[in-house]
């Protein structure tokens, strides 16, 4: 499963963060893989949400955290756009 872009969710924090649990919680308990992407780092995901979620994401000691700092993808070109 991906989950994709999860700090979007900006207007609906607490109805999103019990339903991130919810998901994160059964995949761990069936032991199956979960890509995430956000544009927070952990600590930064720790504050929007809560930390039941990102101390899941790091649970099993094998799961992997892995920062890539790129441009949005959307505005990539927008420079040449706006000369």
């Amino acid at each position: 499963m991906i989950l994709d872009d999860i700090a979007a969710g900006a207007d609906a924090r607490r109805w999103m963060a019990d339903k991130l649990y919810m998901i994160i919680e059964k995949r761990l308990e069936d032991e199956k893989a979960t890509f995430i992407t956000a544009n927070l780092s952990l600590e930064q995901l720790a504050e929007a949400y809560d930390t039941r979620i990102t101390s899941r994401l790091i649970r099993r000691g094998v799961d992997k955290v892995i920062q890539v700092d790129v441009q949005d993808f959307n505005l990539r070109g927008m420079e040449a756009c706006s000369m």
